[in-house]
């Protein structure tokens, strides 16, 4: 989304020169009365931009006006060949909707059943023989070397930990996550861009706890959860075309269980009394994980910008 006009006949005029101008749009209206345009492809989000700058100051300008026949026949063109080729016209609202059922991505979809069968396989989290194969390392829980098993070829302990959940609201919460903020990043830049993405959200915020704490006694996906989340929130905030974002009440959520959680880690006074005791929380695995979606996130947004 680029922007907003106050009323139907401004927008409608604004779509029709951006369809002159080739730039594929939707216009919807907004809860408050006025209406939203959306730029279907990323590259052309910039030049949207400055074309909407251009109509707000001169709206009555002439090169904006008289434009409603020549789009409506571009769209019938583009929609013919679209239809000849065996293909379809997609709008805005597709995108998250062709994904696969309900929505989910097919990487998310992957992630999501791994996730489950690890858990049915470790016994809900509660079976320590279960779960020393999955995670970073187990060779220090008998004195071993650090990461003794990565050493001798066992790469895969990287990221294995991402798949550990410790009863069912730690796996449900991140499936949540995964099945909705997921989805829209994979639908949005593609399934290679979050393989990629959740391979270093995982590497390396495990990582970071590892080395942190001294102990493989962690797991979950919650990493890879705050870097999807910081991710969304980043490119949100600075490429607000992107069709990726998260609300800013979500942020708000999302950033105060982030400091809850290393209350409960750095055990100020009264801390306990509110909280309990408790699992204690990755809160490293965490931080890393959301330091690396902000980062990312921030890049990718002034990519598009330059764009």
């Amino acid at each position: 989304m680029i922007g907003q006009l106050a009323d139907e006949r401004s927008a409608t005029t604004f779509s029709d020169y951006l369809v002159v101008q080739g730039i594929e749009n939707e216009i919807e209206v907004a809860s408050d009365g006025s209406w939203l345009v959306w730029i279907m492809e990323e590259e052309l989000i910039a030049r949207a931009v400055d074309l909407l700058a251009a109509y707000k100051a001169a709206p009555d300008d002439p090169r904006f006006q008289g434009h409603s026949r020549a789009a409506r026949q571009i769209e019938e063109r583009e929609q013919q060949e679209a239809a000849e080729s065996g293909k379809r016209v997609l709008r805005r609202e597709d995108i998250i909707a062709s994904h696969g059922p309900f929505g989910m991505g097919p990487l998310c979809g992957v992630l999501l059943f791994f996730c489950a069968a690890v858990f049915m396989l470790t016994g809900q989290g509660d079976n320590p023989e279960a779960i020393r194969s999955f995670f970073i390392g187990s060779a220090e829980l008998e004195g071993g070397p650090m990461l003794g098993e990565i050493r001798q070829g066992e790469v895969w302990r990287l990221v294995t930990p991402i798949f550990l959940h410790f009863g069912w609201v730690h796996l449900l919460c991140n499936a949540l996550w995964i099945f909705s903020l997921g989805s829209l990043i994979e639908a949005r830049r593609g399934t290679r861009f979050l393989l990629l993405f959740v391979l270093v959200t995982a590497i390396f915020p495990n990582l970071g706890q590892y080395l942190v704490t001294g102990s493989p006694r962690f797991g979950g996906m919650s990493g890879v959860v705050f870097a999807l989340a910081g991710y969304a929130w980043q490119r949100g905030r600075h490429d607000p075309g992107s069709g990726i974002g998260l609300d800013p009440r979500t942020v708000l959520m999302l950033f105060v269980y982030f400091v809850l959680c290393w209350a409960q880690e750095l055990n100020p006074p009264g801390v306990r009394a509110m909280f309990g005791t408790g699992a204690r929380v990755a809160n490293t695995v965490h931080t890393v994980g959301l330091v690396i979606g902000a980062v990312w996130g921030w890049v990718d947004a002034r990519r598009a910008g330059r764009g």
